[in-house]
């Protein structure tokens, strides 16, 4: 991860003209440059504010993309619902790929949370070799997405730049039974299984040692060894549990009346 280099951008309204304390962007700085994973020196991570505005916002991402050349971009800020939230807006039209996964991983992880997370709009993408991650504003909720993430960053930020530790870090996976899903996992050494090799077994067409049947005669020995089942009627819903139930039961309400 040597000489990559780190931008947190703040976008706020309020943050930006002064009248609210900016706690998010410092927070993620400082989170960046405690990362063990992603070895960031203090000096290598930008930190900046600007408005709930497209062309500001865009300003400053094309300058560290661009001129700059950075390898990673939080901005945290303006991803909700309100009319000034246009950091996905903003963001989206930079992309040369988008990044699913890392904006799925987030969202999913924070509804684990808090249900107000499906109100979160965050956009994640590459544009040349930089990675550009919408954050939500506030600072405990652009902290957990952060740490959510950040388990993938290093190798994320290695393929981005080609680096020769992509590969080792592909090696590192597959000895553990991992598989990459870019494709670049290697095959074990001989004598050695990993879980890839298993999944290509899984995959490969197999040949039963039993004889093939007609779907009468399979029928009719499953019910020579089949035993008959009791009917047993109850009145109370409760009653049931741990029964089998022989017909369909329509509730009335979506929920069962008991945990």
């Amino acid at each position: 991860m040597v000489g990559h280099k780190f931008g947190v951008l703040t976008i706020s309204d309020r943050c930006s003209r002064g009248a609210a304390v900016d706690t998010s962007g410092p927070n993620l700085k400082c989170l960046l440059q405690q990362s063990t994973s992603l070895k960031v020196k203090e000096d290598e991570v930008l930190n900046t504010c600007v408005p709930d505005n497209i062309k500001d916002i865009q300003k400053v991402v094309l300058q560290w993309v661009d001129e700059l050349q950075l390898a990673l971009i939080l901005t945290t800020g303006g991803t909700g619902f309100s009319p000034r939230d246009v950091t996905p807006e903003a963001t989206r039209p930079l992309l040369d790929r988008e990044a699913p996964g890392i904006t799925t991983a987030m969202i999913s992880k924070s509804l684990a949370v808090t249900p107000m997370a499906m109100l979160s709009r965050p956009v994640c993408g590459i544009r040349k070799s930089t990675l550009i991650i919408n954050l939500p504003g506030s600072k405990k909720a652009s902290q957990e997405c952060f740490e959510f993430i950040l388990p993938a960053l290093p190798h994320a930020l290695d393929l981005l730049s080609s680096s020769p530790q992509a590969e080792a870090t592909h090696a590192r996976m597959t000895s553990e039974g991992h598989t990459c899903p870019h494709g670049h996992a290697k095959k074990a050494p001989a004598g050695k299984r990993t879980r890839a090799d298993f999944d290509q077994v899984a995959l490969r067409p197999r040949h039963s040692p039993y004889p093939m049947l007609p779907v009468e005669q399979a029928t009719a020995i499953t019910l020579e060894h089949a035993t008959a089942l009791g009917v047993t009627e109850v009145d109370n819903l409760q009653e049931a549990l741990g029964h089998i139930i022989a017909e369909d039961i329509h509730a009335n309400q979506p929920l069962p009346p008991f945990p």
